[in-house]
């Protein structure tokens, strides 16, 4: 099996680079050297880890996203449905072509504790940050907030927007700052 399809079925996991070159039969270093060839050729992005403060128990390895959700297909051969990792994947590449397009000064992250919160997107401006969940389900429930309600202390920065992106149909305002937001509604059409 190529370090390509063993790459892009991991999409949207934490990428652990020696079990990726293990899995392959390659040296890691030559795993590492292929993954910044899918990086340059814009087949991947690896999503960098968020941390300002190192004593904190973070998870410090990058996320792995495929950005074409075709050339995934052709490479996974797997033609028929929508998994949940393929759709974040399909959201968080939407989110850095914006990002890309209108140069904001917001850099992009993923979040991950070892005490299992997880923001999916953390988008990250100054003392201010964004938190994005993403959700393959239609529907979103108070279970899908309990992450972005504790980014602030995590992270030590204001929370300016918390954003569950889920490919419902209904804009709805949970909380303050949190709202559930249709992918539709974000990018014209269904991300994947």
């Amino acid at each position: 099996m190529t370090l390509q399809r063993l790459a892009a079925e991991r999409t949207a996991g934490v990428l652990n680079a020696s079990a990726l070159a293990r899995d392959a039969g390659i040296f890691h270093e030559t795993a590492r050297t292929y993954l910044r060839y899918l990086e340059l050729s814009f087949q991947v992005v690896l999503l960098r880890p968020w941390f300002a403060n190192r004593s904190k128990r973070l998870i410090r390895s990058p996320k792995l996203h495929w950005l074409d959700v075709g050339v995934w297909r052709s490479v996974t051969r797997r033609w028929d449905g929508l998994p949940g990792e393929l759709y974040e994947s399909a959201v968080v590449s939407e989110v850095l072509k914006v990002l890309g397009s209108f140069r904001t000064p917001w850099e992009a992250f993923h979040l991950r504790t070892h005490d299992g919160l997880e923001i999916d997107l953390l988008l990250v401006s100054g003392d201010e940050v964004i938190a994005v969940e993403i959700k393959k389900a239609g529907r979103v429930t108070t279970a899908d907030l309990r992450h972005l309600r504790r980014v602030e202390n995590v992270t030590g920065r204001r929370l300016r927007l918390g954003l569950v992106i889920h490919r419902g149909t209904r804009l709805l305002q949970l909380d303050d700052h949190l709202w559930a937001v249709p992918d539709v509604l974000l990018f014209g059409e269904p991300a994947a």
